[in-house]
């Protein structure tokens, strides 16, 4: 089902029952979009992880471990800045949209109480995470809204936090959500168009309820009722979906978890990554597919002057044929007619009439010399292009196998380098991507996802005694 609201009113109150008033210990940002927070409650660490990613917007917690850059992004190093040792008061639906609110309690450099909010707007494309004082001043986002983006509100640093206008009946509103099940419903696709915050999936379980109204509000209850069981929709063993609980009006297969949080970790695990891995794949990809056609490009070329070489070859037999017939040459002759004794047959030279009989023929024998010194290099360089083409069939499989934005940019230097390019973009500082370690019964297994990590198994990490 989308985040609509009914599903985020019963994943904002548990996770209030997982981490209220747990410690903020740590603050990372491993996505341009996403923030993680390590946060001790209840004797356990848990890490939170807030995505305002157009493709997956979500908060829940989560096991999946991310790789983070050495060098925190502005936004990170703010977080950190008011929120690190804060306590995580509480976490809600803010104003019955799709907005999560967490509250943040902490010490001001004065030892004053300072509250905090943190707005995570799960609202596709226009998703944000957003850091305000007390009385909704902001202090910055991760998406700036600046006044050439937008019309009705901006985000922007020291302005008031404005939510988005709405035109549809919120569901704190019970007496205009009455007014609108006594007027009648013909169609389910009817009431996202009236009632805020509701996804298409909970709008048609709504409609098909004997009491509809009973039902809008039984799910937006429904994480204290003995309904909520949250469950994950699945396709054979990929998730592809998950509920607060299993809807009547949708079919498939359906397994139970113990919480929403599993649900969403292990959904949106899978789902993220192949988001994550396609968009750090791009660039490599990129530059692999530029490097596959002038490969192609210059074979095509080099294929032409091996052929030229065998066309040039009558360029010999007119500089044989000058010399061999100089004695009847006259000045200004425009060409000259002999026999060729390889075919025994006639053949007629065209002559440049300003040279003379020997320059003409120093000429077609430099033609024909320059043609042979290219298909000469052209077949060295053949022999190489070949066995780059065959280099990139292998890089195209790393590409494949590798999962980390490191070792997509490892395989992007790597190919920058064999195109005698550097890229300048890379941090230096960057931790390089470590080969993958198995563990077997009776030793380990140890290998590369890319040629760098090859290297390092081959000459750093292997002994001579290693199979």
């Amino acid at each position: 089902m989308p985040n609509d609201v009914i599903l985020l009113n019963a994943l904002a109150n548990e996770l209030n029952d997982l981490l209220s008033d747990g410690r903020i210990e740590k603050i990372y940002q491993p996505e341009i979009d996403e923030v993680t927070f390590s946060v001790k409650a209840k004797g356990k660490i848990h890490t939170l992880v807030i995505s305002a990613s157009p493709s997956a917007p979500r908060t829940h917690i989560t096991k999946q471990k991310k790789e983070n850059s050495l060098n925190a992004p502005a936004f990170c190093m703010l977080l950190r800045k008011y929120l690190s040792g804060s306590n995580l008061k509480n976490v809600s639906v803010f104003n019955s949209d799709r907005i999560i609110k967490f509250t943040f309690e902490t010490r001001s450099e004065l030892k004053d109480r300072a509250v905090y909010f943190l707005l995570a707007e799960l609202m596709g494309r226009y998703s944000n995470i957003i850091l305000t004082d007390e009385n909704y001043k902001i202090i910055d986002a991760i998406r700036r809204i600046h006044f050439d983006q937008s019309t009705t509100r901006y985000i922007l640093p020291n302005l008031q936090y404005v939510l988005q206008p709405k035109n549809k009946v919120s569901l704190d509103d019970p007496t205009g959500l009455k007014e609108i099940f006594e007027k009648g419903v013909t169609d389910f696709k009817e009431l996202p168009k009236l009632i805020s915050g509701i996804g298409k999936e909970t709008a048609k379980e709504i409609f098909y309820a004997e009491n509809q109204y009973e039902k809008l509000q039984n799910l937006i209850g429904i994480y204290s009722s003995p309904l909520y069981s949250p469950v994950l929709k699945t396709d054979g063993e990929k998730p592809t979906d998950y509920y607060v609980y299993r809807y009547d009006t949708v079919e498939g297969e359906f397994i139970g978890k113990s919480t929403l949080n599993e649900c969403l970790d292990e959904y949106y695990t899978l789902l993220d990554g192949n988001e994550r891995k396609k968009a750090s794949s791009k660039t490599v990809n990129a530059v692999l597919k530029r490097m596959k056609e002038k490969i192609d490009r210059r074979i095509s070329d080099n294929t032409e002057k091996i052929a030229e070489k065998e066309k040039s070859e009558k360029w010999k037999k007119y500089g044989e044929t000058i010399l061999g017939n100089i004695w009847k040459i006259k000045n200004g002759d425009k060409y000259v007619e002999g026999l060729d004794y390889e075919s025994n047959q006639t053949v007629k030279v065209p002559l440049d009439e300003t040279l003379s009989p020997s320059a003409n023929a120093q000429l077609y024998y430099k033609k024909y010399a320059k043609a042979k010194r290219a298909a000469e290099i052209a077949e060295k360089q053949l022999t190489e292009l070949y066995k780059q083409k065959e280099y990139l069939k292998s890089v195209e499989l790393s590409i494949r196998d590798s999962e980390t934005k490191q070792e997509y940019t490892e395989i992007t230097e790597e190919l920058n380098r064999l195109n005698g390019r550097s890229s300048k973009s890379v941090a230096k500082k960057e931790k390089p991507s470590r080969p993958v370690r198995v563990k077997i019964e009776n030793g380990e297994i140890i290998y590369g996802r890319n040629n760098l990590q090859n290297n390092e198994v081959t000459f750093k990490i292997a002994d001579r005694n290693d199979l």
